[in-house]
């Protein structure tokens, strides 16, 4: 008996689309009004003036003006 060859199905290709990148967001600084200066004891220097400190920051009571 004879049989025909099979027949192959290939499903269209899907396609995913491309990823989308969105860029981080830059950092933003806020300044408070808590009283206080932020004081770096090893770079002898305030916040905002330096935004990283080896140390832990020190609280330094603002001088009235």
């Amino acid at each position: 008996m004879y049989y025909p060859p099979p027949v192959y199905y290939n499903p269209p290709m899907v396609y995913a689309p491309p990823p989308v990148y969105y860029p981080p967001a830059p950092p933003q600084y806020v300044e408070r009004d808590d009283g206080y200066w932020y004081f770096c004891a090893p770079l002898d220097a305030y916040y905002p003036d330096v935004t990283q400190c080896p140390d832990p920051w020190q609280r330094v009571p603002q001088a009235s003006q």
